[in-house]
């Protein structure tokens, strides 16, 4: 009994021994596997990281320890609410038809210049204007288009007179200019930041409240019944946050300087409202709004020269077709402070030099200029010919450094079709986009000097 007794009381021992080798080497294995697993996901991110044009367009890694177990519950339902998002749209009509998806502002991977026919369950349901309210961003010029004889529209004939004092005003500028780069400051073209989005908006928009934190009693009562800003739009990156609507249906347009949504909505330091913009000459003045006196209108806008921030904007739309059918939008160093000339309604310029450039000036190149024998890129000789056949209107200032041109912003969450070798501007970055436009090329047309407004054309 005593053998058996002890032969018991071992093998008991041993499946301890055992239980307690298995508890302790347990915990180290599946430490290890989990080690393995982490390291495995950390590679996984580096490579995402590596495939993404910007650490910003990537998620980040997955969080470690108590915050990732809070936020898996998180994940999985953002997973399946995905899903089911997913799922809905395939039966959406929006996502069948790509010319409902425009009208509505839904992404799209490829837009197509023309929609598709009709299909049954497609655009034959209905027209988008019956489908939604929600403003199409970024049409700029697309439809917004001042009078035919405006300074924005109307083609330079090619005998138009010079100013008597072009070469002196231009050489002076270009000197400049030509200085700056060689330190690596070329003139420029402004497509997120400093530029301004347009949203063209439906007849059924609802307006919102803008106040102008500017004493502005005139422009204050255009503003009185509302302006109608779709929930999405921001206003352009930089610090004069311009922000521009169009109605076609109503054909309107309104525009901020410093345009800012606020717990209590929208502010503006200041701005402008137009009628009729399809009959203006392309200028703020007392025809821009109904009930405006004589001397209203003079000051508004949101440039310093009382011109449209979206007038002379090089669109998407432009660049798409490979072809601009209108005058360009310029800002120029060390602008005239005590003249500008037509369209121009006053400046914010700084310099008293003889030689200064006026604002309101416009520019064009030489018309016997061969731009297509220049072997410029295909978006720098696209801006050229409009620049000869139309011109370059001076509408503000810089700071100081070089030219600026415009081109439509893209919103805020829009993919940039800028950018990129399959981009408009055909692998060329913006800054570097003018740097072989043949500035010396340039002449100033002739146009009325003005101390005051209103500026009128030369008769």
């Amino acid at each position: 009994m005593r053998l058996l007794a002890q032969f018991l009381i071992a093998v008991l021992a041993g499946l301890a021994l055992v239980f307690t080798s298995a508890s302790v080497v347990t915990p180290a294995a599946d430490a290890k596997k989990d080690c393995a697993t982490k390291q495995s996901a950390k590679r996984a991110a580096k490579k995402k990281l590596a495939r993404c044009p910007s650490r910003r367009s990537c998620a980040k890694p997955s969080l470690r320890g108590k915050a990732a177990a809070k936020r898996k519950p998180a994940t999985k339902r953002g997973k399946r609410a995905a899903k089911r998002r997913k799922a809905a749209s395939r039966k959406s009509p929006v996502r069948r038809c790509p010319a409902l998806r425009r009208a509505t502002g839904k992404p799209a991977a490829a837009r197509p210049e023309t929609a598709p026919p009709a299909g049954p369950g497609c655009c034959a349901l209905q027209s988008p204007s019956a489908t939604t309210d929600r403003a199409v961003p970024q049409k700029p010029n697309g439809d917004l288009h001042f009078a035919a004889d405006s300074v924005w529209d109307a083609r330079l004939p090619a005998n138009a007179p010079v100013d008597p004092r072009s070469h002196a005003r231009l050489d002076s500028m270009l000197d400049h200019v030509e200085a700056r780069a060689a330190d690596a400051f070329f003139p420029s073209l402004a497509i997120s930041s400093y530029s301004t989005p347009v949203y063209v908006v439906p007849a059924g928009q609802p307006r919102v409240r803008v106040k102008i934190d500017s004493w502005n009693p005139s422009l204050e009562q255009a503003l009185a019944d509302g302006v109608p800003i779709p929930a999405h739009a921001k206003p352009a990156a930089g610090s004069d946050a311009h922000l521009t609507v169009y109605q076609p249906s109503t054909d309107s347009m309104w525009e901020f300087w410093k345009a800012a949504r606020r717990s209590d909505g929208w502010h503006a330091s200041w701005g402008g409202a137009m009628r009729q913009v399809s009959k203006s000459p392309g200028y703020y003045d007392s025809r821009a709004w109904p009930g405006l006196k004589p001397a209203e209108g003079l000051n508004w806008g949101s440039t310093a020269t009382s011109l449209p921030v979206a007038a002379g904007l090089i669109t998407i739309q432009d660049l798409r077709k490979g072809r601009i059918d209108h005058a360009l939008a310029a800002s120029v160093p060390f602008a005239c402070r005590d003249e500008f000339v037509y369209p121009a309604q006053r400046t914010d310029g700084l310099s008293v030099r003889d030689d200064c450039m006026p604002e309101g000036a416009r520019l064009r190149l030489d018309p016997d200029l061969d731009i297509d024998a220049l072997g410029l890129p295909k978006v720098t000789a696209t801006i050229a010919k409009a620049a000869q056949q139309y011109g370059i209107v001076v509408r503000d200032k810089t700071g100081g450094q070089t030219i600026s041109l415009f081109a439509e912003q893209v919103p805020a969450g829009e993919p940039n079709v800028y950018l990129g070798p399959e981009g408009l501007l055909g692998g060329v970055p913006a800054w570097s986009a003018l740097r072989k436009f043949p500035w010396r090329k340039l002449e100033m047309v002739k146009a009325r000097t003005c101390q005051r407004a209103p500026c009128l054309p030369l008769s």
